[in-house]
């Protein structure tokens, strides 16, 4: 909320405390977002694609997730990202930190 640019290599990571359904809304975001809800072990669960700024549609995980990283629109696809991926980080429990990876391990 209330940024004005998210640099193209950089997002967001909101982490919840346990594994939950997560909602939200572009209501106070100037910017076009793609959200990665992504499950405990790092899994991206699904994937929204550019979301419309400032819009009170609410935007739900369709399921338990630990986390929601927000990217760049449009940067999902340019990456290649899909459900099933991993973020590694460490926040999830089967992560190295700081990127994504394919659950090949490429």
């Amino acid at each position: 909320m209330h940024r004005d640019e998210v640099p193209a290599v950089y997002g967001m990571l909101f982490v919840e405390d346990c594994e939950t359904p997560i909602r939200m809304w572009m209501k106070d975001t100037s910017l076009e977002l793609d959200v990665l809800f992504l499950r405990g072990d790092g899994v991206v669960h699904r994937i929204e694609h550019n979301l419309e700024p400032m819009s009170e549609r609410m935007i739900w995980s369709h399921g338990v997730v630990r986390a929601m990283l927000e990217i760049r629109g449009g940067s999902a696809e340019k990456l290649g990202l899909t459900a099933g991926n991993i973020v590694c980080h460490q926040a999830f429990t089967s992560s190295q930190v700081g990127h994504v990876r394919d659950p090949s391990g490429k």
